[in-house]
């Protein structure tokens, strides 16, 4: 058995089971996208006030 074959048949595997994996696993990686974009935009939201303030104040 050639590794090319094990490769070809585990992501046969993977493509059939894709639609089950993602339909699993999408609300984890939901959750994941969105605190990671809430704390960009807090970070974000910090970063900008700070740059505000030094910009303003001397």
């Amino acid at each position: 058995m050639k590794p090319t074959f094990i490769n070809q048949k585990l992501n046969r595997e993977m493509y059939i089971l894709q639609p089950y994996y993602s339909a699993f696993c999408r609300k984890t990686i939901i959750k994941k996208f969105l605190r990671l974009l809430l704390l960009k935009s807090i970070v974000s939201k910090h970063m900008m006030s700070l740059f505000i303030q030094r910009n303003i104040l001397p």
